[in-house]
C-alpha cells in the first residue's frame, strides 16, 4: 500500500495534514503520531478508513513548542 503526504499546513494552532492511499481496502484506521524529536511518537489522534482516497487530520498544536514531525500508521484488519 502506498501512502502520499500530500500537505501540511499551520493556521491559528493548528496543523492541517492531508494524505491520500492508491487503495483502502484492507485498512481499518490511521494512527496520527506527532514528535518534537523525530524519535518518540505520542498517538494523537485516528482516522477510521473508508472507501475514499484522500484523507485528512486537524490536530490542535496550541500546547506544543518548536519543530513537529509526524507519521501516519496505517492499521490493517489484522492488527498491523
Amino acid at each position: 500500500m502506498t501512502r502520499n503526504l500530500k500537505s501540511g499546513q499551520i493556521q491559528n494552532n493548528k496543523s492541517d495534514l492531508h494524505w491520500n492511499v492508491v487503495s483502502s481496502v484492507s485498512v481499518l484506521r490511521f494512527d496520527i503520531e506527532r514528535s518534537t524529536d523525530a524519535r518518540n511518537y505520542q498517538k494523537v489522534g485516528i482516522v477510521v478508513a473508508g472507501t475514499m482516497n484522500n484523507y485528512a487530520y486537524v490536530d490542535d498544536i496550541s500546547n506544543v513548542n518548536g519543530v513537529i514531525y509526524y507519521r501516519i500508521r496505517m492499521i490493517d484488519q489484522r492488527n498491523n
